[in-house]
């Protein structure tokens, strides 16, 4: 498991369907190490109350999923902090901590992508589709403050018994089974409140 790339963006103004909102969607590449604390990677911002927090402090996506959605995408197509290769949904489990250059993080809870992802990439199905497939993301906590950057390998410190992957944690919650979540104390209070409503 590695880190391909790193990206940080400000908020701008963003067109949707809807209107012009803002938005930090839109990300740059980071060069060089980069700072992160409880609540993301120096320079990052999250606009939306649903974005960003200690449980969100990071947005990684895997770029095996990268063909799925077509030829040419924007990058980041997610608007995410880390491109990864070797980190699957289906393979990753709650609670997971890893060290990443010289920061420790923890896997919180999957991502859930919004009409500003569908918007940017032109696909109003997206949202849908990225349920379905499950090639959703995932979001980490920051335990220990660091510095990170590309080509960086992602190193699994622990991973919990109980074998809750993110890929469970959106079905459960989108299909409404929340017994898939009962055993991962480590998910996101948030996701597991959203899960039992």
């Amino acid at each position: 498991m590695r880190i391909l790339a790193v990206y940080a963006g400000r908020a701008a103004p963003f067109t949707t369907p809807a209107g012009t909102i803002s938005s930090a969607i839109v990300k740059a590449r980071v060069d060089g190490p980069a700072t992160v604390g409880a609540l993301g990677l120096a320079g990052d911002e999250q606009v939306s109350p649903g974005h960003g927090g200690p449980d969100r402090a990071l947005c990684l996506y895997p770029a095996e999923h990268h063909p799925h959605w077509g030829a040419g995408l924007p990058l980041p197509p997610f608007g995410e902090n880390l491109s990864t290769e070797g980190v699957l949904e289906s393979e990753t489990v709650i609670g997971e901590t890893w060290r990443i250059g010289s920061a420790f993080v923890q896997v919180s809870q999957p991502r859930s992508p919004c009409h500003k992802v569908a918007a940017r990439l032109g696909l109003p199905g997206l949202v849908a589709e990225a349920r379905r497939t499950g090639f959703v993301g995932l979001h980490l906590r920051v335990l220990e403050p660091g510095l990170l950057g590309a080509g960086d390998a992602i190193e699994r410190v622990h991973r919990p018994d109980h074998g809750v992957t993110v890929a469970d944690a959106v079905r459960a919650r989108f299909d409404r089974r929340p017994q898939l979540i009962a055993a991962a104390a480590e998910l996101a209070a948030d996701w597991r409140a959203k899960t039992a409503a």
